[in-house]
């Protein structure tokens, strides 16, 4: 139901899954996915930190943290907190969830949440992003990299080899 555009019929599905199972993961998930779209984060916020308590190591969890991390981004369902959503983001993004590996570029880049912009660890997650297929990633990448000494670029392609061959281990 979600997926065809009735989230209120899709949170009501959700809750009696819930309901019935309390601790399957993805219902969390998805039910938090629901009340975001429907406008309750903090309700969403809650969802989803159930998934991280039911199921950490899930892909239900790399989704959960990166809503979390965008949650305080966004300042939405909890207070507004760059830090924390560069630790949520960082979570996510460590795991292999493209689109966390996105924002936590652009975050990095921007030097919100962390000591200070960084343009080689944004090469680095953005360049990830785009491997794994977010085609929003290619335009991102090829605007840094023009802005980038050619040394910064080696360094941050350097680490994308790195990151990739510790995560193929795994």
């Amino acid at each position: 139901l979600y997926g065809q555009g009735e989230v209120k019929g899709a949170i009501a599905e959700l809750r009696e899954a819930i309901r019935l199972k309390p601790d399957l993961a993805g219902a969390h998930c998805g039910l938090g996915n629901a009340l975001e779209a429907n406008g309750d984060f903090g309700q969403a916020v809650t969802e989803y930190r159930s998934v991280l308590q039911l199921a950490p190591d899930s892909r239900w969890a790399h989704q959960a943290e990166r809503a979390l991390g965008m949650a305080y981004a966004r300042g939405k369902g909890v207070s507004q907190d760059d830090g924390e959503a560069v630790r949520w983001l960082r979570r996510a993004a460590e795991n292999g969830d493209v689109t966390a590996q996105f924002d936590l570029g652009e975050m990095v880049l921007e030097g919100r949440g962390v000591s200070k912009d960084d343009a080689v660890e944004a090469y680095m997650w953005l360049s990830l992003s785009l491997q794994g297929g977010d085609s929003d990633a290619r335009q991102a990448v090829e605007r840094l990299s023009q802005s980038m000494t050619t040394t910064a670029v080696a360094e941050g392609s350097h680490r994308v080899k790195v990151w990739l061959a510790q995560h193929q281990q795994e």
